[in-house]
């Protein structure tokens, strides 16, 4: 098997997807996770602390300073790509000592609604149905880091509809599901050492899920796409929405 991709992540939440990418770890994962950074005590920490994944605090209110020392734990940790989960801007010390694979995830279909807040305005604006014809307004961005904020280059984009996600609760459960699924692709598809020019990936999601199918008590997005299935990750990693 080819050398693992060395994953660093930088982060100031619970560690949803963090779990789930550890969790999902097999002899055929094309990553691994060498290390966390976190700004704050917060959940990932524990996450990272069970899973037996390296973590460091750094505790530095300037962003300058701060990205410089995280851009320095990064590199003794021999990291290839770098994930940002962070509510914080990084400084350059970070985006230009790792050229081309400091990503981040952002819960819309960027260039429309950067910044906080991204999935609850998005759904806002979406419309109540999906009327034939018309483009998915919900969705999950893959895409470079740069000094502008949620401003570089897509890596890959994944769509979904209100038609599947009744309220803003299910839609953020879709959308960690898409997390997963788009980070996991750009990871089998390779490290790109440079920015592409134009997205690489937008997958239609509304067509790949078949809705949401009532169980006890819970709501769970299913459907299925090639690499894995998405049904196959709810059920592996427990994933839920309480309606």
């Amino acid at each position: 098997m080819a050398e693992r991709t060395r994953l660093g992540i930088v982060c100031s939440s619970e560690g949803g997807v963090v779990d789930a990418l550890a969790s999902m770890r097999g002899p055929d994962t094309t990553y691994e996770i060498a290390g966390v950074v976190t700004d704050r005590g917060c959940g990932v920490e524990a996450v990272a602390t069970r899973h037996a994944i390296p973590v460091r605090r750094i505790v530095e209110p300037d962003r300058d300073r701060f990205s410089s020392r995280v851009a320095g734990v990064l590199e003794t940790e021999g990291v290839d790509v770098v994930v940002l989960l962070f509510t914080r801007l990084v400084g350059p010390a970070v985006w230009r000592d790792f050229p081309g694979v400091v990503w981040n995830l952002h819960p819309s279909l960027l260039p429309r609604h950067r910044g906080l807040g991204a999935l609850a305005r998005s759904y806002a604006d979406a419309g109540i149905a999906d009327p034939p014809g018309v483009t998915m307004p919900l969705g999950v961005t893959l895409h470079h880091v740069t000094g502008e904020t949620d401003a570089g280059a897509v890596i890959a984009q994944g769509r979904f509809g209100r038609a599947i996600a009744p309220t803003l609760e299910v839609a953020a459960h879709v959308s960690f599901l898409l997390k997963l699924a788009l980070l996991r692709e750009a990871l089998a598809d390779g490290v790109r050492d440079t920015p592409p020019a134009v997205p690489v990936t937008e997958q239609p999601w509304h067509g790949h899920f078949r809705g949401l199918v009532p169980r006890p008590g819970v709501l769970t997005a299913v459907g299925r796409w090639a690499r894995p299935p998405v049904v196959d990750w709810v059920a592996e990693l427990g994933v839920a929405v309480t309606p």
